[in-house]
This record gives structure tokens, sequence and C-alpha cells, in this order.
């Protein structure tokens, strides 16, 4: 079968129910309930290993940990068509949400005569020159405001360094999969799962227009990242994000309310991050990225974090020190 959206969240359930049943890792009601029996069987121990997941204080019934679908680009396809067609069911009550970056919900025209051009020269490709395909591929990948800062060879560098072991036949398939997409504009408004939606503004290969096809039917926010180009001023810091010293905070304002609002409820929700960078967001803007997933990873701890880091820059312009504030926005976002 051609290698489409519904085959891979079709692939994606298979995998993640196995894993699941072994113990492997806990993504079901099924499982979190099953860990909870375990716990009380062991009389109130502690923890409870179950083959390799420790539950902690587990009584019956309770929630089962709460994880996020992550796709980029095609693979966010994926994952719309897993809300689609396997957010119900064992995992219900356990994903939190599904979380794209460029994704879209249909193959439209743009994106249709990419797969067809690319298909064809992939072809082409000797199936040992992997690099010949990321040096074709790369063209719609960066945006022009990038590429003149780092400049096209940097980019194609930057994008190398990590190893791609699909060969260009592999490649050529992927983009046959891609042009049997099944269009999933009207089931999205009731898949059952709220969508986080990061979008680019400058992609060649995902039209900006996709993101409101994503989240269309939704109660929707928005928000604007700062220009990932520009130099923006030093922000609160996030615990646990591993970034340079005085690296400024890229999230964007209003994020925290609307991300609350978003994951608050099962379904029925979209927030949409709208950034000023190419399709390759991992690349042009990886701090923000990064800074965006901690916080949904533990949103409550982000918030505490970034309340006292702030305060502490406050205080310290309030006593009337310029240096004294410089120092402590440098210190609030650097690592802990």
């Amino acid at each position: 079968p051609p290698l489409s959206n519904t085959f891979h969240a079709a692939a994606l359930d298979e995998l993640l129910s196995h894993l699941d049943s072994t113990g492997a890792i806990e993504v079901t009601a099924r499982r979190a309930d099953s860990n909870a029996a375990a716990a009380q069987r062991a009389r109130g121990a502690a923890s409870t290993a179950a083959g390799g997941l420790y539950v902690s204080g587990a009584v019956p019934g309770a929630r089962p940990r709460h994880w996020h679908l992550l796709g980029f680009g095609s693979g966010g396809a994926a994952a719309l068509a897993f809300a689609c067609n396997h957010a119900s069911g064992p995992y219900a009550g356990s994903l939190a949400s599904v979380v794209t970056l460029n994704a879209f919900a249909r193959t439209d025209s743009q994106m249709s005569a990419v797969m067809h051009a690319s298909e064809n020269v992939f072809a082409c490709f000797p199936a040992e020159r992997r690099d010949l395909a990321d040096s074709y591929f790369s063209r719609f990948l960066f945006s022009d405001d990038y590429l003149r800062k780092v400049t096209p060879e940097g980019a194609q560098r930057r994008l190398a360094a990590a190893d791609n072991p699909i060969t260009p036949g592999g490649r050529a398939a992927l983009c046959r999969g891609v042009l049997a997409n099944e269009d999933l504009r009207s089931r999205l408004p009731s898949a059952p799962v709220p969508i986080i939606a990061v979008q680019s503004t400058e992609g060649a290969l995902v039209t900006a227009t996709s993101a409101e096809e994503v989240s269309a039917g939704r109660d929707v926010r928005h928000v604007t990242a700062p220009d990932p180009n520009e130099t923006p001023a030093a922000g609160k810091a996030l615990r646990g994000v591993a970034l340079p010293r005085a690296t400024p905070q890229l999230l964007p304002p209003g994020v925290m309310p609307a991300l609350s609002h978003v994951l608050s409820t099962r379904g029925g929700r979209a927030l949409v991050v709208w950034v000023a960078a190419g399709h390759e967001l991992r690349l042009e803007t990886p701090a923000g990225i990064l800074q965006l997933l901690t916080v949904m990873a533990d949103p409550e701890s982000a918030v505490e974090e970034a309340d006292a880091r702030q305060d502490e820059v406050a205080i310290a312009a309030a006593r009337g020190g310029r240096a004294d504030a410089a120092a402590a926005a440098a210190a609030s976002v650097a690592p802990p």
C-alpha cells in the first residue's frame, strides 16, 4: 500500500498498542488501570515495577500518563490522521494533544507539484547518493532570510549534520504516499483531541493556509512567535531548557493562557502558533521550538520557574540599578 497519512497512522497505532501491552510504555487508560491494580496488590508499596514502568502511589482508576503526539511535515499529516482514526478508544484520557509543525490536512496543488517533481528526481539518483537527495530537497526547506543569514552552503551543512538513512528510492516512495494522502478536512473538526499547529509563514513547501485548514471548525487561538531573524529582548526562563547564556525568550506572547485554554478539553479546540520562518523550523528556530515543547511537557513547573525568574528582574529594576536589572535579565534566560 502507499505510505500515506492513514497508513502511517495505522502503523503507529499498532506499534503503540504492542508497546503498551508489553509494558514498555504507558499510553492507554487500560495500561494505567493494569498498573494501578498491580500497585494495589503490592499493598501500598511506594512504587511498583511493571515491565519497565514504575508507578508511584497508583490506585485503581488512576489517570493514565498524558502524552503528546508530535509530527513534522508529512509526519504531522500522519499525526492528524491518527487524531481522526485512533484518538478515541484506548487512548481517550491519555493522549493530551496532537502537535504539528508545518502539517497539512490535504495534499494541495502546491504540495502535489513538489511531490511529483521530487519523485521523478529521486528516481534518477543512485541508492548510495543520499546526499544528492538532501541537496535537491533543501531548496524547499529554508526561508530567504535564513539563507541570507547562514548562506545556502551553511544551511546545507546543517541539514546534512543529522544523518538521514532514507535512500532516494525510499524518498520517492514517501512522495507517492503524500500524493495518496486522505483529505482530512471534513473529519478534523470532530477529532477528539486538542490540536497545536506550529505554522511557518515563509515556507515554500506547506502553504500558510494549511494551518487554517487544520484548525477549521474549532475554537481557535492564534499567537505569533517573535521573528527568529531578529534579536528579541530577554524574557522568562524555563526549567530544564538547555540554552546558551543570555539566549532570549522565544515563546510567543500570550502562549501560556492560550495553551491552558486549548489543553483543558478533550477536543474541539486548537492553537495556531505563527512563525516567520521556512519549513525546517528545527534549524531556523530551534530554541523557540524547544521552549514550546518544554512548556507543554511540564506547564506548571515552567510557569512557576518563569514567574520566579521574572520577579527577580522586576525587583532588580525597582531598586534602580540598570546593571543589576540587566544581569538579572541575563540570568533569567540562562539554564538553571
